[in-house]
């Protein structure tokens, strides 16, 4: 199972790359990542379209004949369709939506960008979030790109969150470290209370 997950991981990484490479090649790469964007919105939001882009049972053939109705109708780039008509006459149609997260990864990487995730719990206005990235992007030496969200449970201040690292000054997440201090501070107490009985009984 491991190894078939690396096999699928190197496959993903090599046509993500090839696609990369003959974008920038043919000078279209802002327009093949719009259409990844599409493609990526197209999965999240339709089961179907998943369902048929993850299905072996549909026939290469059927699955080339809906990309170019779909691609039609989408005006995608050539470059993208025949991108797609390669996976499906591959059997590798099912690695889509990883192959978008690695051409993602890639280009960012070579942009040197990150994405924040902001949570508030109020929107933030487009001054306040350029103020922010701008922030962020000082602090990590990386070019920011920002995915503000609201959450009313935060009550006040904000989240952030770059890969693996998290910022928590929220209302809420002050709250809870408070109580956190709070509570070890009154076990520390009830030890020292406990201790001093005991030594009292000794005596």
């Amino acid at each position: 199972m491991a190894q078939s997950g690396m096999v699928s991981s190197a496959l993903t990484q090599r046509y993500a790359s090839a696609l990369i490479e003959l974008a920038k090649e043919n000078k279209a790469l802002p327009k093949v990542e719009a259409d990844l964007a599409s493609l990526k919105t197209m999965l999240s939001e339709s089961e179907d379209f998943a369902f048929f882009i993850a299905a072996d049972s549909i026939s290469a053939k059927r699955q080339q004949a809906v990309l170019a109705d779909l691609a039609k109708k989408a005006k995608f780039q050539t470059i993208t369709l025949n991108y797609l008509n390669v996976l499906a006459g591959n059997g590798r149609l099912s690695l889509l939506s990883h192959m978008i997260k690695a051409v993602e990864k890639m280009l960012a990487a070579e942009r040197n960008e990150a994405v924040a995730k902001v949570e508030t719990a109020n929107a933030l206005t487009a001054a306040q979030q350029k103020e922010l990235a701008k922030a962020l992007s000082d602090a990590t030496g990386q070019n920011i790109i920002l995915d503000a969200r609201v959450d009313e449970s935060l009550i006040g201040g904000l989240v952030v969150t770059i890969g693996s690292k998290r910022i928590d000054d929220s209302v809420s997440g002050r709250l809870d470290r408070l109580k956190t201090t709070m509570s070890k501070r009154t076990l520390n107490n009830t030890n020292d209370n406990v201790e001093t009985l005991n030594k009292k009984k000794e005596a």
